[in-house]
């Protein structure tokens, strides 16, 4: 600085403008090819970073070399990656070298400040989202105010006046899209609406009235759509941050209105009245006919999903981010619905006997005498499905098939090998290789239902049967949900009209007060027949009500189902039915699962809870816990029929007596009983460990378990994580989780 008469005078750098420009450039090259992103469009947003930095640079020729030191000394700093920050380094002392010398030297300084920006920009600084670009614009806004500053009086009024003019013109494209936003915004709440609103009803199968939703949502989509594209709001999506908001909903517009109109297409198309079940057929056609629609659905529900997460920014304003993330929530949460419904179409043709008459064995079960999977099998039943049409072409009871084949003393069960190693004792496989007497007593033994039903798909042809394509489980509970479906159903052996209501209830207890036992083992079996020709005679509701009313027992595992073809068997576990033990994925696992071993039928009463308490340690991902068992047998010592309280192995009336077994997805170490240390039978099924000891418990008895646990989670970074299997039993078991003392859900 000069001074004349009192008066400071700035004093004007002389610089070789040619120089300072093809350093500014050159710098603001670099700088576009970044990972800067102003705009959300990457084609204007390197155009933007590139002339912002060539700009700033170019007014830095001229700047005090104490703020090029200064900014090249932030962005050593700020740049984090240590080969950038030694760099920086170099530029802040060449900036200080600038100073030394007391020399212009612009073309140094021009490179340092477009060093500085371009480090910034390459910035990785956490802490608040912005940290980096508000630190760079900071920094680029400093340069540029110190740099011009010092210019002639000419270039000074040109930069501020292309400054200016660039503020007004971005403010006039802030206005215009704002005026645009206005008109549409009511447009784009009602879309979003009813957008919602088709979801819901797709997810709930009403697909006529979600053709509507659609169909309308497409049309105010669109509406708003063109009021985001007046030519007085495109210019805004050159404007930094405001960009990837007009552009955020502009997209999302113009892509929802698309999307919404072509899935009112393809819903009006489905008729959910053909799919159903009539007079015993289905109609093969109308299901192959409707995948196409499907898939065109699910295609649009993919594009409308991938937009929103594309548009999903930080830099949006809370409004908007707010919207798009309630509508990608919606569409999430029906994903997995859609795309059962996909693959289920594609397949369903053939598990119906499209290309091929297929058979399939249905198991009833009872869990008034309790096994693995749930229940005793009582009855059976074979399916035959021939281009889409049903028929049971064989009832019976698990005594025949017991008693069937040409040579019982010859079966022989081959695999799978865990399945044969932990149940294979008790009656599937014996000294010679060969099963036992009564194998379909104790087939549902395990609770791993694949590889239960592979057992009885070779099972069943030796025991009088034919080759199966699949098979299927299921216990009074499905029952009850099926006569729900038909209405009540009157049996021949009872006076009671039996309905959705107290089915369960008959089957369970009231069934064994009938004195003549013939008639009395048939029960099961006629009620399930008499059920299954009524659905068969009179027909199916849609499979969106079928779906509903079956939804709870199969997540409960009262209906299971497997399938011979793997794809059938993959849609199978996509959609809840195989009934497989979960899978750990490197986690946790914990189940109880009880046999009764007494013959009788006094797992109604029986009372189970299970509390785990877990120490975990998220840095190591190291697991101890305590699994603590409480059973408890509440029936009563008599007033009931012997066939109830009554046992195979002369023990008191009302005597249970159980195989229990612990499931953990660790390993499992001592146990104790009611505090006394014991031993068990400890295995391997898959990738959990059991413990399986045998428990007596006298009319009222209680008795406690303890088991204790340790391993380590796989992962842990992503926490403490648990896979938990419910026996489907008549009383609910209590089950009760705390890790580091906090209770899980």
């Amino acid at each position: 600085m000069a001074s004349q008469g009192g008066r400071r005078v700035r004093r004007a750098v002389r610089l070789d403008e040619r120089s300072a420009i093809a350093v500014a450039l050159a710098g603001g090259i670099v700088a576009a090819f970044s990972d800067v992103d102003p705009t959300g469009d990457r084609v204007v947003g390197r155009i933007l970073v590139g002339l912002a930095v060539a700009t700033v640079s170019w007014a830095a020729a001229s700047a005090p070399w104490w703020a090029v030191a200064g900014a090249t000394g932030i962005a050593a700093v700020a740049v984090i990656d240590p080969t950038l920050t030694i760099i920086g380094a170099v530029g802040f002392v060449a900036s200080l070298w600038v100073g030394v010398r007391k020399r212009d030297l612009a073309v140094v300084r021009a490179g340092c400040a477009a060093l500085a920006l371009n480090l910034l920009a390459r910035s990785e600084l956490e802490g608040f989202h912005g940290a980096s670009a508000v630190i760079g614009i900071a920094t680029g806004c400093a340069l540029f105010v110190f740099g011009i500053r010092r210019r002639r009086r000419q270039t000074r009024k040109l930069a501020w006046g292309i400054v200016g003019g660039a503020a007004v013109l971005a403010t006039l494209a802030i206005i215009g899209f704002g005026l645009g936003a206005v008109r549409a915004r009511a447009m784009l709440t009602d879309g979003e609406r009813l957008a919602r609103d088709g979801i819901d009803q797709l997810g709930r199968g009403e697909f006529a009235e979600a053709a509507v939703s659609f169909t309308t949502a497409g049309e105010v989509f669109t509406r708003a759509s063109n009021e985001l594209d007046r030519p007085w709001a495109r210019p805004s999506q050159v404007v930094p941050v405001v960009a990837q908001n007009a552009g955020a909903v502009s997209d999302l517009a113009e892509v929802a209105g698309r999307t919404s109109t072509q899935l009112g297409e393809a819903l009006a198309e489905i008729d959910p009245e053909q799919l159903r079940l009539v007079d015993g057929r289905f109609d093969l056609a109308a299901i192959e006919a409707v995948a196409a629609p499907l898939e065109a659905v699910q295609a649009s529900i993919d594009e409308l999903d991938a937009t929103i997460d594309g548009s999903d920014s930080p830099w949006l304003v809370a409004p908007v981010r707010d919207r798009l993330s309630l509508l990608g929530e919606d569409i999430d949460e029906n994903a997995e619905q859609l795309d059962n419904a996909v693959t289920t179409a594609r397949l369903a043709p053939q598990l119906l006997g499209g290309d091929g008459t297929r058979h399939y064995l249905i198991m009833f079960t009872t869990p008034a005498e309790a096994r693995g999977l749930g229940g005793f099998m009582g009855n059976f039943a074979e399916l035959t499905v021939d281009d889409g049409r049903l028929t049971v072409s064989r009832f019976g009871r698990t005594t025949e098939l017991n008693l069937g084949g040409a040579d019982p003393t010859a079966r022989r069960i081959t695999g799978p090998e865990d399945w044969v190693a932990q149940w294979g004792r008790y009656g599937f496989v014996d000294d010679a290789g060969t099963t036992g007497s009564v194998p379909w007593s104790n087939i549902t033994m395990s609770p791993d239902f694949p590889a239960t039903a592979q057992v009885v798909a070779e099972l069943y042809p030796q025991s009088g049967g034919r080759p199966i394509d699949g098979v299927f489980a299921m216990d009074p509970y499905v029952l009850s949900v099926l006569l729900g479906f038909t209405g009540p159903v009157s049996i021949d052996a009872t006076a009671t009209e039996l309905n959705a209501d107290n089915v369960v209830e008959f089957l369970l207890e009231s069934q064994y007060e009938i004195d003549d036992r013939a008639e009395r083992v048939d029960l099961l079996a006629a009620v399930s027949q008499v059920t299954i020709d009524r659905l068969l005679s009179g027909g199916l509701p849609s499979p969106v009500q079928m779906a509903s009313g079956l939804g709870p027992v199969v997540e409960q595992g009262r209906l299971v189902g497997w399938a011979a073809n793997d794809d059938e068997q993959a849609l199978f576990t996509q959609i809840g039915l195989a009934g497989g033990l979960p899978e750990l994925n490197g986690g946790d696992g914990l189940a109880l699962v009880v046999n009764n071993a007494a013959a009788n039928k006094l797992d109604v009463y029986l009372d189970r809870s299970v509390t785990y308490d877990v120490t975990f340690d998220p840095a190591t991902g190291q697991v101890t816990g305590t699994a603590t068992v409480v059973l408890t047998n509440t029936a009563p010592a008599g007033g009931l029929p012997d066939v109830v309280l009554g046992n195979a192995l002369e023990l008191p009336l009302g005597t249970s007596r159980s195989l229990v077994s612990l499931y953990s997805g660790l390993t499992i170490g001592a146990a104790t009983r009611d505090g006394a240390p014991v031993s068990y039978d400890a295995g391997l099924d898959g990738e959990w460990s059991t413990a399986r000891q045998q428990v007596t418990l006298a009319p009222g008895a209680s008795t406690t378990l303890t088991f204790e646990i340790t391993g380590q989670i796989e992962d842990p970074a992503d926490g403490y994580r648990i896979a938990t299997r419910e026996q489907p039993m008549v009383i609910p078991q209590t089950t009760t989780i705390t890790v580091n003392g906090a209770p899980v859900s």
